[in-house]
């Protein structure tokens, strides 16, 4: 049976859209709005991994992948039928995905695939939503606070979120005169499924390395390590839904909300000199700070 047939599901007075609804940030908050009330659309690649509906709200899967157009399209179609002339009053950017890699080895296709999920898919699902919106509504970004920092070997996915505060700045000019807001989220470090995927592939381009370029194996693999045990010890994704609940729900909502474990101090510091921050970067992923450092 279609996830949007509308006999399944009732009206509710607030809607929004979900990117990256299955676990994670995503899933955590599609259950938070639902509690609240909201008629949540969940967009998923897999109907099946939608998260449940919790307290008055609903959580309707729509199947949706940012980086099909074809999917986002039918997706949005398929809200436009549900919605029944209604608007919808808030997406919720969240689809994304993080890789580690040296720049100086980094394939294209790797760079690209980077950018087609976290800026593509980002800007492509908000322009198609924008015909279902008023006055009113709001477009949420989760970005990162990578987005005012680089780590060592994290270039490629902090140029994504560099690229989405850009874009995200852009569109809140733009939409001003619609009466529509538009934030940012900005994370700091948060555990949640995805890290381990970050591990493997680091694991995976780490040995990949290690014949042809053994030194650059060893530092890459060393600031990995680092990058993946921050995680594993960051906060819940509910930290970061109950944050998007409050930019959702404000009256006068701010343009950026800094969540979870390290987001101010990495923020803070990334407004020092740029030789100053340099060294503590190097310090944090164990990385050399000179040629005569190098083990």
């Amino acid at each position: 049976m279609n996830a949007l047939d509308p006999t399944q599901t009732r009206r509710h007075d607030r809607s929004v859209l979900v990117t990256g609804a299955s676990s994670g940030i995503g899933a955590a908050t599609a259950i938070a709005l639902s509690a609240e009330g909201w008629t949540v659309f969940a967009g998923v690649r897999d109907l099946s991994a939608a998260p449940e509906t919790s307290g008055a709200g609903r959580i309707i899967p729509i199947r949706m992948d940012v980086t099909a157009p074809d999917t986002i399209a039918a997706g949005i179609a398929g809200m436009r039928d549900r919605l029944g002339g209604a608007p919808l009053d808030a997406v919720i950017n969240n689809a994304g995905i993080g890789q580690l890699a040296p720049m100086s080895t980094v394939p294209p296709g790797q760079m690209r695939a980077i950018f087609d999920v976290n800026v593509f898919g980002a800007v492509q699902v908000t322009q198609d939503c924008l015909p279902l919106m008023r006055s009113g509504s709001r477009v949420l970004f989760v970005g990162s606070v990578g987005d005012r920092v680089t780590m060592p070997f994290g270039g490629a996915l902090t140029a994504s979120k560099w690229a989405i505060a850009s874009i995200a700045e852009a569109f809140r000019l733009e939409l001003v005169a619609d009466g529509i807001r538009v934030i940012l989220i900005e994370p700091g470090s948060i555990f949640s499924p995805a890290v381990d995927k970050v591990d493997a592939s680091a694991r995976a381009t780490s040995a990949a390395l290690a014949e042809a370029a053994p030194d650059l194996a060893r530092r890459f693999a060393r600031a990995a390590s680092r990058a993946v045990e921050n995680e594993r010890s960051g906060s819940s994704p509910d930290v970061v839904a109950r944050t998007i609940v409050r930019a959702l729900t404000a009256r006068r909502p701010a343009t950026r909300y800094l969540t979870g474990k390290h987001a101010r101090t990495l923020a803070a510091l990334g407004r020092l000199p740029d030789p100053v921050f340099d060294r503590i970067r190097l310090t944090i992923f164990d990385q050399p700070a000179s040629p005569q450092e190098t083990p």
